[in-house]
């Protein structure tokens, strides 16, 4: 539990702003840009990471999808990839 940095890059693989999770014990909390923008219940969100994401999760104003083997999210009309490293530690941590 705690809250931890997701590094992100756009479309053309450019970083952007992180967002930040925090993960909690019956909760995962996503704020992007200061704001929150997704309340997830950490055992569904952690299923739907296991399970292999074979249709997008949404939550809030936060579409989580699996695009050609990488974990992306859209917020509003933004699309945004995690790197790596994030969706490990997504994974991991959740």
């Amino acid at each position: 539990m705690g809250r931890f940095r997701i590094d992100l890059v756009n479309g053309r693989g450019w970083p952007t702003s992180p967002a930040e999770l925090e993960v909690r014990r019956e909760t995962v909390h996503l704020r992007h840009e200061l704001v929150e923008v997704a309340v997830m219940v950490r055992k569904a969100f952690a299923e739907w990471l296991r399970v292999g994401p074979a249709r997008p999760l949404v939550v809030g104003n936060v579409d989580w999808a699996l695009d050609l083997g990488s974990l992306v999210l859209t917020v509003g009309h933004a699309h945004y990839r995690l790197t790596d490293e994030s969706r490990r530690q997504v994974v991991l941590l959740v």
